[in-house]
């Protein structure tokens, strides 16, 4: 049964609804109707109802504030607007909420009856929608293969050796496919999309493609490998014994995924395709021509798929091959190396300036370029404004208007060595705020005599050797010895203000064995147990 509350300052109207209408044949449990827009908030505070009918013109509160309250705190109820005013403008402010429907007074029973038919579908449609999102959450959860994954990402992005290949058999247990191969990188669309939308994470999404392309997978995915790449996109490579075998692997492929896809929400995703290489080892180039392809979509435009040797006849010749500087001068400012970023800066432009090509087509490198580096910057939560550079000035705008390659070399360095400078300032800020929670935490939970590192590390979503050394660095103490004077600290005010037995007080400070809990108190206070009580009423 779905939730209906009512809003509505006339009481025969809230009467007709209550009792003309049978709420249970629909689906639906009346809930008891509100006569004003502050009784309607505060209902729906308490009651968080399916769905919330509201009257526009009421005293106080009127009903477009009941939406807006709705739709900003509690975006699954769903609104339908109730007037006897039929003016365009409520019903476009009414659009800016997401309103499912807009009635006019006069109310029948037919028109009611009309409505909560199509709430219910619109309401199922929405509750299958959740289940199938929290199925994709467990799967994800328990079919993650890391190992693969990052053998695979290897083995795109850069030329494998004979090593490569044998760690990949023994970890995995499965031999790598022989003959020709091909790599396909599949990009969302509309990642913002993805990213706002409360119902959806980015790693079920991905999911969700990963399975399209299980099942668009020639041979039932035989001779195919599909794994995530760390930028937040799906990779596919096709294998085969010869080319034209690959070939119409990929073309079946791109036609039964786009077939399973278009079920998948909140976006659409571009498909670049590189060429066919003759081995597995060169499949790295393909990769390379497949991200150089997805590069494409601002021309040809979204939801497609490219192939990079279709754009290599529209284009002449090949754009040079940069993403690897990228890469790593992203690595460089991650690990805070002025030297090191200058010196990337200086390798990414004598690669351009070495490539003879036009100038247009080096601002587009260029851009590329510093859109890798954004990219990953966003990842690390550093923006723009973190560096001092005014939100109304496009960066990219800023770059396509510098005169020489120096001076953007110029400007994209000390860009990268502003964002380093602030990654660790914010790592900082990072590890003595998780260093405070740690301490919180062990303050409101010393009793648990399972509380330890490895739980502590849980709760914070951080490794067990990265907190030990942040919170050695910030405490001089390590954790264990920290929640040793706090349980000690407790066990003396129990000592003090209770007649609780010395094994008593042991169990109700976290320790289950009362002989390791009197070591461990001589050894933070210097004396026993009831040394301590005994001088305590020596002092009274």
């Amino acid at each position: 049964m779905y939730t209906f509350l009512m809003v509505d300052d006339e009481e025969i109207i809230r009467r007709g609804f209550s009792e003309r209408v049978a709420w249970a044949d629909y689906g639906f449990t009346f809930l008891d109707p509100c006569r004003n827009g502050t009784d309607a908030i505060e209902a729906v505070k308490v009651l968080q109802p399916d769905v919330v009918l509201t009257d526009i013109n009421m005293p106080g509160v009127n009903g477009l504030e009941v939406c807006a309250f709705v739709a900003e705190n509690y975006p699954a109820t769903t609104l339908v607007i109730l007037s006897g005013y039929d003016e365009f403008e409520y019903a476009q402010k009414a659009l800016s909420f997401k309103v499912f429907d807009y009635i006019l007074k006069p109310v029948n029973v037919k028109k009611i009856s009309d409505l909560l038919i199509r709430l219910k579908d619109h309401l199922d449609t929405e509750s299958s929608f959740r289940k199938s999102v929290e199925l994709l959450t467990r799967q994800a959860e328990q079919s993650r293969e890391l190992i693969r994954e990052r053998l695979l990402n290897r083995l795109v992005t850069e030329k494998p050796g004979p090593d490569d290949f044998q760690a990949y058999e023994k970890d995995i247990g499965v031999p790598l496919p022989s003959g020709c191969a091909r790599a396909i990188l599949i990009d969302p669309d509309d990642p913002d999309a993805i990213r706002s939308n409360p119902y959806i994470s980015f790693s079920i999404f991905l999911l969700a493609v990963q399975n399209a392309c299980l099942e668009a997978a020639p041979q039932g995915g035989e001779g195919s490998l599909i794994f995530q790449r760390p930028g937040r996109q799906v990779a596919v490579i096709i294998t085969g014994k010869t080319e034209h075998l690959v070939y119409d692997h990929t073309k079946e492929f791109v036609r039964r995924f786009y077939q399973s896809a278009k079920d998948i929400p909140y976006s659409t995703v571009t498909l670049g395709i590189g060429g066919i290489k003759l081995s597995l080892e060169d499949v790295y180039r393909s990769f390379r021509e497949a991200e150089l392809a997805v590069d494409y979509r601002f021309m040809q435009g979204k939801n497609s798929a490219i192939y990079y040797d279709n754009r290599q006849k529209a284009e002449g010749q090949p754009l040079p091959v940069l993403s690897d500087d990228a890469r790593l001068i992203v690595h460089a400012v991650k690990t805070g190396s002025a030297t090191e970023i200058e010196a990337q800066a200086v390798q990414f432009f004598s690669h351009l300036k070495a490539s003879s090509i036009s100038v247009y087509r080096s601002e587009l490198e260029i851009q590329k370029y510093f859109i890798i580096i954004l990219n990953a910057l966003e990842e690390l939560d550093i923006t723009c404004s973190d560096l001092d550079i005014s939100s109304t000035s496009d960066p990219i705008l800023v770059l396509k208007n510098m005169k020489t390659l120096e001076e953007a070399e110029a400007w994209i360095f000390n860009f990268c060595r502003l964002a380093s400078d602030k990654l660790r300032l914010k790592r900082q800020a990072f590890s003595e705020k998780k260093v405070y929670e740690a301490m919180d935490y062990i303050a409101a939970n010393y009793s648990l005599s399972s509380l330890s590192t490895e739980q502590l590390s849980d709760q914070l979503a951080i490794s067990a050797g990265y907190l030990s050394r942040i919170f050695k660095k910030h405490t001089n103490m390590t954790v264990l010895e920290f929640l040793a004077v706090t349980r000690i600290d407790k066990a003396k005010e129990l000592a003090n203000s209770t007649d609780l037995k010395n094994y008593e007080i042991a169990e109700q400070v976290g320790y289950t064995d009362p002989g390791y809990f009197a070591t461990i108190f001589r050894k933070v206070t210097g004396m026993t147990l009831t040394e301590y009580r005994q001088s305590i009423e020596a002092g009274r």
